[in-house]
């Protein structure tokens, strides 16, 4: 029976078709034979018919589309841990061959906020020359383990200038070792006219290549070089609590009339300086020589030049003590020779005799006599390769007392086995001091050099050309007429920095200070700024103005002090040795 009703509906169908097929067949209209509701179910099967295959394929395409961008997105979150990105964090940066700059000696607290506030310490223009004034502390760099070294990048110290006052053009900064009764002895290095950064009260001086020291107690001065007309007066904030030795300052022209022409202590030069020290902060590094190469020393060293073969060039940096040999022997690549002999008597290393000290680090100096003939003596260096990219620099210490203005001794140079050249202006700091006579027949009429006496071990500083090979030679010449002690060299440290070398450091202090001052200046510089109001007839300047300073120093203190005027310099011919306000030591 079903199969029958099958049958049935089908042939039911077909004769439905037959009867809409008729009349197409026979040329009739379809909308005359076509019922409209029938017509209308036929439009709507064909559009679904049309969009049945769109309605099928976007689900499937959106969906591919959903698990491609899926797919994307995890293998991004899921890198490999040694991608290229991983590999580059570890050394995106080359390495630094110093270490950062940071503090070597802090005395950035307890800054005084009674008077006086601070003390002067500063270059005039000429017509103040008699008021210049320098104010010196005392530091301490501990020992370090062996061929280690301290290199000293910047200073730091608090200061105000003179009401209306300022700004420093620049500062100098003077490094002194320490002499018998602990007061600032032999001048190891003068940095002149550096650029700072900072305002009142913080000031900060970069040095211009690293200044490398030994473990020892040194003296530091800030200087500033500012005009007093029209730019008033600096000072060298003052602090409460003494560290060492207390601080010093002299006042060479004695425009103040203290007395203290040389370094003295504060008080004693001024009764109403009562705080021991200054404000300040030592910047730098500590760092071992980079590892050179030795050359195969001569069975036999000596100080008389022999045929050799060219010594391996040292990479990168020329450190050498003159310790490891016993005089009067030359360290191995070291040459001497005597251009003019007069004497027989070259270059060679030396423990004993003048000038003195014989030494800078015990026991042994490079030494050679000033005789009284015509002579040209020199010491050459082993040649150095300073890579491209690099920063390097030397420094040296040396010890010469030569007749004055007609012997004296240069440093020269070749780059890359070229003839050697004068090297002064590659020194930095510790440069030469005059000229040679043209009178008397010295090799080195003419020339600038260092002649005179130096007063024992002072430090020259100089860069070094980067991305060739250079050797260095000492030359000392003398002419027919009288002599002197000779010359001595020691403790020569060179550094390399890396293609992105340490420079201006940040510093960030424990302690944060804010300080302001207020000075009312009058006609007279004066050496103390005290913030009293009745001038006494003494280098101790109390102005007639009220200033506020105001510090706030680890963990945050905050002084008011009246603080005494700083003046504007009158155009007398001898200005009044009382100081009102005027820079401090």
């Amino acid at each position: 029976m079903s199969f029958l009703k099958r049958t049935k509906k089908v042939s039911t169908f077909s004769a439905r078709l037959e009867t809409i097929s008729a009349p197409l067949a026979s040329g009739g209209s379809v909308n005359r034979q076509i019922p409209p509701n029938l017509e209308a179910q036929l439009i709507r099967s064909a559009l679904y018919l049309l969009l049945l295959p769109a309605v099928c394929v976007i689900p499937f395409a959106l969906a591919q589309r959903n698990i491609e961008r899926q797919s994307t997105i995890e293998s991004r979150a899921q890198l490999p841990i040694n991608s290229r990105d991983t590999d580059r964090e570890a050394t995106a940066l080359p390495t630094q061959e110093f270490p950062s700059a940071g503090i070597l000696w802090n005395q950035y607290d307890n800054p005084a906020t009674g008077p006086p506030l601070g003390i002067g310490s500063q270059k005039f223009e000429p017509a103040m020359a008699a008021f210049e004034d320098q104010a010196a502390d005392d530091f301490i760099l501990y020992p370090l383990p062996p061929n280690n070294f301290y290199y000293l990048t910047g200073v730091r110290v608090m200061g105000e200038y003179s009401q209306g006052g300022g700004p420093a053009a620049s500062f100098n900064v003077y490094i002194y070792a320490n002499a018998p009764g602990h007061l600032p002895g032999g001048l190891i290095a003068a940095i002149l006219n550096r650029p700072y950064t900072g305002t009142p009260p913080d000031f900060m001086i970069n040095l211009i290549t690293p200044q490398g020291l030994t473990a020892g107690t040194y003296w530091i001065s800030v200087q500033a070089r500012q005009d007093f007309n029209p730019n008033g007066q600096w000072f060298w904030h003052n602090r409460t609590v003494q560290t060492n030795a207390g601080a010093v300052w002299q006042n060479p022209g004695d425009g103040y009339g203290t007395g203290c022409t040389s370094w003295n202590r504060k008080d004693a030069c001024m009764a109403d300086q009562v705080w021991p020290d200054q404000v300040f902060q030592i910047i730098g590094f500590a760092e071992g020589p980079t590892p050179t190469s030795t050359p195969t020393p001569p069975s036999s060293p000596s100080p008389t030049p022999t045929a050799t073969p060219t010594p391996t060039p040292v990479l990168c940096v020329l450190s050498q003590n003159f310790d490891g040999v016993t005089p009067p022997a030359l360290p191995p690549a070291w040459t001497a020779m005597n251009v003019i002999n007069p004497d027989g008597v070259l270059w060679q290393t030396s423990n004993s005799g003048s000038p003195s000290p014989p030494a800078d680090s015990l026991p042994n100096a490079a030494w050679v006599n000033d005789p009284l003939s015509v002579s040209d003596k020199r010491l050459t260096s082993p040649p150095v390769t300073i890579p491209i990219l690099q920063n390097a620099g030397l420094m040296f210490r040396h010890n010469y007392a030569f007749e004055d203005g007609f012997d004296g001794g240069v440093l020269e140079i070749s780059i890359d086995g070229g003839p050697f050249q004068d090297a002064g202006g590659f020194i930095l700091q510790g440069g030469y001091n005059g000229t040679i006579s043209t009178c008397c027949g010295n090799p080195l009429a003419g020339r600038q050099a260092w002649t005179g006496s130096s007063g024992g071990f002072i430090t020259t500083q100089l860069g070094l050309p980067s991305n060739h090979t250079i050797a260095l030679r000492w030359r000392m010449g003398s002419d027919n007429g009288g002599s002197g002690q000779g010359w001595r060299i020691d403790t020569l440290q060179g550094f390399c920095e890396g293609p992105t070398p340490t420079s201006t450091p940040t510093v960030t202090a424990s302690p944060t200070q804010t300080a302001t001052a207020t000075f009312t200046p009058t006609t007279t510089p004066t050496a103390t700024h005290s913030p009293t109001a009745t001038p006494p007839a003494t280098a101790t300047s109390t102005p007639t103005a009220m200033a506020t300073a105001t510090a706030t120093v680890t963990p945050t203190v905050t002084a008011t002090a009246t603080a005494r005027p700083s003046p504007t310099p009158r155009p007398a011919s001898t200005p009044r040795p009382r100081p009102t306000p005027a820079p401090r030591p």
